[in-house]
């Protein structure tokens, strides 16, 4: 399988915004992802263009390509098959295995283009794993700015099932403290008395336990936040 991603080197700001292939090797090896060996590289490079589809192959080769390794094992190709874009095409037989580096791509290749050119256009929004041997897509994905979705917005849809649990932390929380101060306005009986140290021992526990999910799901979403770019999958 092979996933393709397309990066924006340019636009109407920047209406020649080609990077020159020594450019992009440089970019590349600052992230550790160019083979050392050269000559393996040249070779393993074209026995993966070999194997593309005919219909692409031609365009592959013109666009200067570069072997790149972002994940030990795993390979892909960067090359400038199109003006003002570069074409990246990571391949492997596990999709999760895909999935995982695509993340890893998104989220570190525009930080180092950036130092090299002073600009980060971003990626197009769509990303498609496709048959190595063929156009047929296989699943697609929309890349996306994780950054800009806020706390409650990321607990909802990403953490759902804390969310659910917070919320209901919250309500017995809230009807544990609200039961003991009835239970204290209408009844001075002693008997009445043990209810109320049960209720306010509930409504301190379940205060304590929300707090603390909510504590630990702000830690998590703080470090999913510093992942500027990620891909959501189409299932």
């Amino acid at each position: 399988m092979r996933l393709l991603l397309r990066y924006h080197t340019g636009d109407a700001h920047y209406p020649d915004g080609d990077v020159a292939p020594d450019d992009v090797r440089k970019i590349l090896g600052s992230l550790g992802w160019i083979p050392r060996q050269s000559t393996f590289a040249d070779d393993k490079l074209e026995e993966i263009i070999g194997k593309m589809p005919d219909t692409i192959k031609d365009e592959i080769r013109a666009g200067t390509p570069v072997l790149i390794t972002p994940r030990p094992g795993l390979w892909g190709i960067v090359s400038s098959e199109t003006q003002n874009q570069l074409y990246i095409r990571l391949i492997d037989h596990d999709m999760e295995t895909l999935r995982s580096v695509a993340d890893k791509v998104v989220a570190e290749f525009p930080e180092a283009f950036e130092r090299q050119t002073g600009r980060d256009l971003g990626f197009d929004p769509e990303v498609a794993i496709r048959r190595f041997d063929s156009e047929i897509r296989i699943v697609v994905g929309t890349i996306e700015d994780a950054h800009t979705t806020g706390f409650l917005n990321y607990a909802r849809t990403e953490r759902p099932r804390e969310h659910f649990l917070v919320l209901a932390l919250a309500l017995l929380t809230s009807l544990s403290i609200a039961a003991s101060v009835i239970i204290f306005a209408a009844h001075d009986e002693t008997t009445w008395t043990y209810w109320r140290g049960y209720l306010d021992r509930g409504g301190t526990t379940f205060l304590t336990a929300a707090l603390t999910t909510i504590v630990n799901l702000y830690f998590e979403y703080r470090n999913w936040r510093n992942d500027n770019r990620r891909v959501r999958w189409k299932q």
